[in-house]
């Protein structure tokens, strides 16, 4: 243990990043967790994606702006 007369800036701020690092990920693994299962679960059902190309995604813009979504 630090003597707490004797903690330089240094060493408290470095505890205190530690601190909040073990919080964040403490705070964030359940989600983490959710989105894994997912992305699992998605591979396991043989899920499809679909990716445009550069025509595609070009001619989803001009209909988004033309009906006004952009």
């Amino acid at each position: 243990m630090h003597n707490n007369k004797n903690v330089s800036q240094r060493q408290f701020l470095q505890s205190a990043s530690s601190l909040s690092g073990i919080a964040y990920l403490r705070l964030s693994g359940p989600a983490l967790a959710t989105v894994t299962q997912a992305a699992c679960a998605a591979k396991q059902d043989f899920a499809s994606y679909r990716v445009l190309g550069s025509v595609e995604a070009a001619d989803q813009i001009k209909a988004a702006a033309a009906a006004g979504n952009i």
